[in-house]
């Protein structure tokens, strides 16, 4: 059944949802028989005779998703449609809280980098202990490895070469 949900976000872009994508913040579709968004497919595989949907839009009034629920008898009446913008609300922000927290998380460890390689830097006495230290801080912090070279009279010399997993 997961393919019937699944074929009614294609890039038609109809069904339910559609009310969604186009802007509506809810709906509540008490007879699926009635309405001509509603195909027979998902009636028919899913037993679906009435849903209810909410559109997920962030404060800046993005939408990030929609949740819908189905029911194989009429089930949903306009106070569901309410509890479920309630909830679409409350699950939006914590989706935007935990996208918030991931990146003050990533500027802290961003921070960190800078200041460790600043400390680090420092202390270097040559070229070539320079861009190993400086490898040491980034793998595994920003890549996987990293390679360094110096230019020396004769051409380039690589002086690191660093992988996460030697």
């Amino acid at each position: 059944s997961w393919g019937v949900i699944d074929r009614r976000f294609g890039e038609d872009r109809r069904g339910p949802s559609s009310r969604l994508i186009q802007g509506e913040r809810g709906f509540l579709c008490p007879d699926t028989a009635a309405d001509p968004l509603v195909d027979a497919v998902l009636r028919a595989e899913l037993a679906c005779e009435c849903l209810v949907g909410v559109a997920l839009r962030c404060r800046d009034g993005n939408l990030i998703g929609a949740f819908e629920l189905y029911a194989g008898a009429p089930a949903f009446a306009e106070h569901d449609l309410e509890i479920l913008s309630s909830l679409a609300e409350l699950a939006t922000a914590a989706i935007e809280n935990a996208e918030l927290a991931a990146q003050t998380l990533a500027a802290r460890e961003r921070a960190a980098l800078l200041a460790d390689a600043t400390a680090t830097l420092a202390r270097a006495s040559d070229p070539a202990t320079l861009l190993e230290q400086l490898a040491r801080l980034c793998v595994p912090r920003l890549a996987d490895w990293c390679t360094g070279s110096t230019l020396e009279p004769g051409g380039a010399r690589r002086t690191v070469a660093l992988h996460r997993d030697p």
